[in-house]
């Protein structure tokens, strides 16, 4: 018999248990997530004595309550209260506006889809109990779904540790639980008798089309465990139960994902408000944005110094390395000369010769195919923040998921004391590409300016992860810092992040914060 830990997953079985997971259930398990795999199937072996992974494998197929049990054990997350509440203001304004005063008898209905333990479907319900009161309840349906079964079980005794409520305010505490053990609340009165859960497959098409429609749906981190088809099919089967007009919401990694998938029979668009992002059916809604992207400034405002607090322009508008500015098909580069004055361009940028590499760049402008957001850069660097601003705009017309448009136009905007564009440009740059590191960055310092240390510590330990798992490189901008390494950033990102957690004065590295990113 082979021992839980040496289970031999090269071999046909192990394939077979996968592939199984993968139909029934859309479940992908990628190389990262391969021990969450293995430890679930090593788990249910040893709880019903399977002998062997054959003979497992033999149970799993045929058994359907083994497929429930180990899915259970694969599926269960972390989940708590008031989870990126921004969504919810959002959610509650619009169910608002459909509760007129003559009720045609029609419920608002709102699903939360991959609900796991309930805390997301509770939080609706507090949400709009708080905003709409308790008369207007009964006609509000909430229905929370899961695959997995212990999961909804735990959901319907509504029981949740203190680690749970971390974000919930103490007097909806007071309001919306009561004590029943240690470190043990359990919701109460109408915001738990709103709710109903039910365990739902989002693979099986015939549970998800029996639902009713739905005017507001919540689908977050959960297609981030499927595989591409599992994907793109759970998210149309979402989007035949929204009811037109109705909203759509996932995580943030999700929203890009599935906005460049989409398909004119889907009738959704993506759309923002804030800076919110979500997406809305048959395009009754239409995109709000606070701030034009073409919005005049007065030049008189941008002041000399407004250099010293943006990084500096380096190689490349896209991230690619030093090599592919050398290899021209790589780069679209349609001859030698092209590629002599692209490297030119980018070695100026290096110097800080903003202005000579600018001059040149416009001598030659379509070198590139991102000449223009090499050119935005330059810009950026030498205090145009006018003609920045045009030049952005102009790319997020034909790309408005442009990464690097949307950190430029946000560091004008934090240089501007615009504090509510510049958050809503670096959050757009954190969905677009969640895994770089410097939007992640300037998130922290935005929320440290603005006295929320804890979204702050967040930010730093996500800008530290992926400094780490991805490298300098994984910047999202065509600039990065000069003369420094990687050991000098975490170094700095780190301090930051003590400093901050401890509630120190942080005053003093921003200095630090300055030389690293201007390379002076």
């Amino acid at each position: 018999m082979n021992r839980p830990c040496d289970l031999p997953i090269d071999s046909e079985e192990w394939h077979q248990c996968e592939q199984f997971i993968l139909q029934r259930f859309g479940l992908f398990f990628s190389s990262e997530r391969q021990s969450t795999l293995r430890d679930g199937v090593c788990m249910r072996m040893a709880i019903i004595g399977s002998p062997s992974l054959g003979d497992y494998v033999h149970r799993l197929l045929r058994h359907t309550y083994e497929a429930n049990a180990l899915v259970d054990y694969l599926t269960v997350g972390e989940s708590f209260f008031y989870r990126e509440p921004d969504q919810f203001k959002v959610m509650v304004d619009y169910v608002a506006g459909r509760l007129s005063p003559v009720w045609d008898g029609v419920p608002v209905r709102i699903l939360s889809a991959g609900c796991s333990t309930g805390e997301e479907a509770y939080s609706v319900a507090m949400a709009l109990l708080d905003a709409v009161g308790e008369p207007h309840s009964d006609r509000i349906e909430i229905l929370g779904i899961d695959v997995n079964g212990y999961a909804i079980a735990m959901a319907r005794k509504g029981c949740f540790g203190s680690y749970s409520l971390r974000h919930v305010h103490p007097d909806l505490r007071v309001k919306y639980f009561r004590p029943v053990g240690d470190d043990c609340w359990q919701v109460t009165g109408r915001a738990n008798g709103m709710v109903r859960f039910h365990v739902v497959n989002l693979c099986h098409e015939s549970l998800v089309g029996s639902m009713s429609a739905q005017d507001i749906i919540f689908y977050r981190n959960v297609s981030i465990y499927l595989d591409d088809q599992a994907q793109s099919y759970v998210f149309r089967q979402l989007c035949g139960r929204l009811r037109p007009g109705g909203l759509l919401f996932m995580g943030a990694a999700e929203t890009y994902v599935h906005s460049q998938r989409l398909r004119e029979d889907d009738c959704l668009r993506s759309c923002w408000r804030g800076m919110v992002f979500y997406f809305c059916k048959d395009e009754l809604l239409q995109r709000e944005s606070s701030v034009s992207y073409t919005e005049e400034m007065d030049p008189s405002r941008v002041e000399d110094d407004l250099r010293s607090s943006c990084p500096d322009v380096v190689a490349d508008v896209t991230g690619r390395s030093d090599k592919a500015v050398h290899e021209g098909d790589e780069m679209g580069v349609n001859s030698v000369a092209e590629l002599s004055s692209l490297g030119d361009v980018l070695l100026l940028a290096r110097e800080r010769q903003f202005a000579h590499a600018l001059v040149l760049l416009e001598q030659a402008p379509s070198i590139v195919d991102d000449s223009v957001a090499i050119k935005a850069c330059l810009l950026l660097n030498l205090g145009r923040i006018v003609e920045v601003k045009a030049l952005c705009a102009s790319i997020l017309e034909k790309d408005p998921w442009h990464l690097a448009s949307h950190l430029m136009l946000g560091l004008v905007a934090n240089h501007e004391q615009d504090r509510e564009e510049a958050c809503r440009r670096f959050k757009t740059a954190v969905y677009i590409q969640p895994d770089s590191w410097l939007p992640h960055y300037y998130m922290a310092e935005w929320y440290l300016t603005a006295g929320e240390r804890r979204q702050a510590v967040r930010e730093w330990d996500v800008t530290i992860h992926q400094l780490h798992a991805h490298g300098l490189e994984k910047h999202g901008l065509p600039f990065l810092p000069l003369r420094v390494s990687q050991e000098e950033i975490l170094q700095m990102c780190c301090r930051r992040r003590t400093a901050t957690e401890n509630k120190m004065d942080t005053n003093g590295f921003m200095s630090l914060v300055t030389e690293i990113m201007v390379g002076s």
